[in-house]
C-alpha cells in the first residue's frame, strides 16, 4: 500500500513537473516571436531579410523562439526522468526494477529457448526487451518508464551468449540498474541554462533593435 501512495505522489509531481517546464518554455518561446516579429517587422518595408540584417538580434530571437520548444520539451522529459530515478534511488526501490528486469529477461528467454541460435543482434535483443516491457501489464506506468530507459541505453555488445553459464538475467538486471543509478540526477540547471538565454536574448533584442 505504502509503494502505490509513493508511485502515484511520483506520478503526480512528475506531471506537474513536467508541465512546468514545458509551459514556461512554451510561454517564453510566444513571447519571443510576438517581440521578434514585432521588432523585425518595424524595418519590414525593405525585405524581411534586409530587416534581419538590421536587427539581428530579434531575428535570432525569431529563430530561437521558433527552435527552441522542442528543446524545452525534451529537457522537460530529462528533468522529470532524472527526479523520478532519484526517487527511486533514494527509497531503495531500484532493486526491485532490477529483479523486474531480471524476470522480463527470464520471460524473453523461455519464450525464445534460447539465445545464440535464434537472435541475429544485439540490438534485436534490445528491441525486443523494450517492447516486452512496454507490454508487461505487472509494472506500474514508473515502473514501466525507468525499465524501457535503462533498457534501452545498457551496453550489450561486449557479452558472450554463447557462454554455458551465462547468467544473463544478472547481467542485464545489474547493468539497468546501474544505468539508472547514473541518471538519477534531479535538478533544473539545463532548464535554467536555457531559459535564462532565451530571456536575456529577448531583453537585449528589446534594448538594442526597439526603435
Amino acid at each position: 500500500m505504502e509503494q502505490l501512495k509513493f508511485y502515484a505522489k511520483m506520478a503526480s509531481a512528475s506531471l506537474l513537473r513536467w508541465l512546468l517546464i514545458s509551459g514556461s518554455g512554451l510561454l517564453l518561446s510566444i513571447v519571443g516571436l510576438q517581440v521578434g516579429l514585432r521588432l523585425l517587422g518595424n524595418n519590414a518595408g525593405s525585405g524581411l531579410l534586409a530587416a534581419a540584417e538590421q536587427e539581428p538580434l530579434s531575428a535570432a530571437l525569431l529563430l530561437g523562439s521558433l527552435i527552441l520548444p522542442a528543446i524545452y520539451f525534451v529537457l522537460a522529459n530529462k528533468t522529470t526522468l532524472g527526479f523520478v530515478l532519484y526517487g527511486l534511488f533514494e527509497n531503495k526501490l531500484l532493486p526491485l526494477i532490477g529483479d523486474r528486469v531480471a524476470a522480463l529477461v527470464g520471460s524473453f528467454i523461455a519464450r525464445q529457448g534460447g539465445l545464440a541460435e535464434t537472435l541475429s543482434s544485439v540490438s534485436t535483443l534490445r528491441d525486443k526487451l523494450v517492447a516486452l516491457a512496454g507490454e508487461d501489464s505487472t509494472l506500474n506506468k514508473i515502473q514501466r518508464k525507468a525499465v524501457r530507459y535503462g533498457l534501452a541505453r545498457i551496453r550489450l555488445d561486449d557479452i558472450d551468449f554463447r557462454q554455458p553459464d551465462l547468467n544473463l538475467q544478472g547481467v542485464i538486471s545489474g547493468r539497468v540498474v546501474e544505468t539508472l543509478q547514473a541518471a538519477a540526477e534531479p535538478g533544473y540547471q539545463l532548464f535554467w541554462i536555457v531559459a535564462t538565454s532565451h530571456v536575456a536574448l529577448l531583453i537585449l533584442a528589446l534594448l538594442f533593435d526597439y526603435t
